[in-house]
């Protein structure tokens, strides 16, 4: 990995640095923790290691400018437990109200903009993220709505979550755009539409984005987010 990095340090040193130096990845990434790395250092260096070793290692790799470029490669985010429903929406010159649904690529349904969160964000900045992402709508503002669903937890097998965590949450948003404001979609949906709310009502796939569609009509007929 850093071998190239090494060049003037005995051919030994720099095995033993390129072996810390994928350690630290594998921390980075959530595969290893320190005390692996000490392990992993000893049985490389054919010796007990200790921290203080790790620590010199770890000197020699930010002199050889290894640390920095760890700092700022790209570490795989990790889906958080919850899922988050944004459902875009655009009032009509003749004050109708249409909602915007994506088609998925996969499953050939009608949905809103739904996505996992990442990391340690909040359902709203996932919500945001996911909008800028699938639908090209960067710095809209959404606005939480009062339906929350439950989803299996067993439809993300590949999700790093406790193995007792049987459902997540899906919260949802909706997001007011300009009517001529073009939406841009991802290639995790073949077409959007824009379509009438009771028309948007029966389309969509799942009760969840049915509900939040629903809310939504209720909340613009009455005025209170229009």
């Amino acid at each position: 990995m850093i071998s190239s990095y090494a060049k003037g340090y005995p051919r030994e040193r720099a095995y033993l640095q390129n072996e810390l130096g994928t350690a630290v990845c594998e921390m980075l990434d959530g595969r290893s923790t320190v005390s692996d790395i000490v392990v992993r250092l000893g049985a490389a260096q054919r010796r007990p290691a200790s921290l203080s070793d790790v620590l010199e290692y770890l000197r020699e790799l930010d002199q050889l400018g290894f640390l920095e470029f760890v700092s700022s490669a790209t570490v795989p985010a990790r889906r958080a437990p919850f899922q988050i429903l944004v459902i875009p929406y655009r009032e009509c010159s003749d004050h109708r109200f249409e909602v915007a649904l994506l088609r998925r690529s996969d499953l050939l349904c009608w949905q809103g903009i739904a996505g996992g969160g990442q990391d340690l964000e909040s359902p709203i900045e996932a919500a945001a993220r996911e909008l800028a992402e699938e639908a090209g709508l960067a710095g809209q503002p959404v606005f939480p709505l009062q339906t929350v669903a439950s989803v299996p937890a067993r439809h993300f097998p590949h999700a790093d979550w406790c193995p007792r965590l049987a459902v997540v949450r899906e919260y949802s948003f909706s997001v007011k755009i300009a009517t001529d404001q073009a939406i841009s979609i991802s290639s995790e949906h073949s077409e959007f539409g824009w379509f009438a709310l009771d028309e948007a009502v029966r389309l969509a796939e799942w009760d969840s984005t049915k509900t939040a569609v629903q809310e939504l009509a209720f909340t613009l007929t009455n005025a209170n987010l229009a």
